[in-house]
Formats: C-alpha cells, structure tokens, sequence
C-alpha cells in the first residue's frame, strides 16, 4: 500500500474538527499526528482519520506483549466521543459569547419584534439555522445597547462603546 499525503483540505478538516487534540488521551498541547484507522495509508476519507499523539499513535502499532494494541474499532469509539464532545464545547462557548455580547437575555428574547412576538426564525428548533438568521438582530442589537455611551461625547466612554 503506497502512503498518499493528505490534502491539506482534509487534514485541516480532521484537525478542526478534533481540535488539534489527541481523541484517545484528550491531552492538549500534546505533538499529534493524523491516522488512518484501517491502517491503509492511502484510505484518505474524513472517515478512515482520526488525530492522535505520538504515544497513543505508538500504541495503534503493538504486536503481542503485556500491553493491548489500540485497534481500529476502539480508536472509531474515541474519535467520535471527542468529536461529539469538541462540538458540544463548541456550542457552550458561542452561547456564553452571545450572552455576553448582549447580555444574560437569551437571544430568542433579543429578537423580538416590537409587537413581543417572536420571530418565526427564531423558534425553529435548530440552534445553529436560530443563531445565524438571528446575526443581523444581533449586531443591532449590540448597535442599540452601545449608542448612548457613543453619544455622551466623552472619548474614552465613546470608544469603550465602540468596541
């Protein structure tokens, strides 16, 4: 089996989506390498790679002795528990960014209309289709909430309101 490279595309998509973290150890900061689970190195499909460190990658190699070689099914079990998890902190940390953008209102309540209904957007039960057509809202909303600092003609407020 001849080894073909990864497209940088593909690697980057496997490293996002692991957070450059080894899905085995979940050690950060950790030197890591991309694997291919079926072991054939020109199987380059998201699919078939997962990210390891340099020590659990050592481990996927064992033959015989004490210690159990890390195989492919397990490694499967790991890399999508890591990625389920990465996503998960992923979404916590874009509503905590969003609630102190504009406070501890949830975004559904920052976009009402004025007639207190709600936008029909913003009840669809995905969060992600709710947080990307609720962007515009957002932004006025952010816009509303630092106008009267820009207004009060005191420089440092007026670029603390900017920010």
């Amino acid at each position: 089996m001849a080894k073909v490279r990864i497209p940088n595309d593909l690697a980057a998509d496997v490293m996002f989506a692991s957070d450059s973290t080894c899905c085995v150890c979940e050690e950060r900061g950790k030197a890591v390498q991309i694997h291919h689970i079926d072991e054939n190195p020109s199987n380059n499909v998201f699919e078939n790679l997962s990210v390891l460190c340099l020590e659990c990658h050592n481990k996927t190699q064992l033959k015989g002795g004490f210690d159990r070689k890390l195989n492919s099914d397990l490694i499967i079990k790991y890399r999508n528990q890591w990625i389920n998890r990465v996503r998960s902190r992923r979404k916590i940390a874009d509503e905590r960014a969003i609630r102190k953008h504009v406070g501890e209102q949830s975004l559904s309540q920052q976009v009402e209309q004025p007639n207190n209904r709600l936008r029909e957007d913003a009840v669809l039960k995905e969060p992600s289709i709710v947080y990307i057509n609720s962007l515009p809202e957002f932004k006025s909303a952010l816009l509303a909430q630092a106008q009267p600092k820009r207004d009060t003609g005191v420089t440092s407020t007026m670029v603390q309101a900017s920010h």
